[in-house]
């Protein structure tokens, strides 16, 4: 994407066609958006489950204090 090297040079780099990169490159730009909202989406899903195994946990630790005490 910083366009460092020519889409040849990565080709040869990789053993890959230009047209593929080109490909790629262009589907990337049309959709990278897509691809960011998507992973906000994840994270604030990742963290509210953490949450709730969090809370879990708590529980299950008192039940086994519970249990050992009794």
């Amino acid at each position: 994407m910083k366009e460092e090297k020519s889409l040849s040079e990565i080709a040869q780099i990789y053993d890959i066609h230009q047209n593929l990169l080109r490909t790629w490159k262009r589907e990337f730009l049309e959709n990278s958006s897509e691809v960011f909202k998507a992973d906000k989406k994840s994270r604030k899903n990742e963290e509210v489950n953490v949450d709730e195994l969090y809370k879990e946990i708590g529980k299950l630790k008192v039940e086994v204090e519970w249990f050992k005490k009794n």
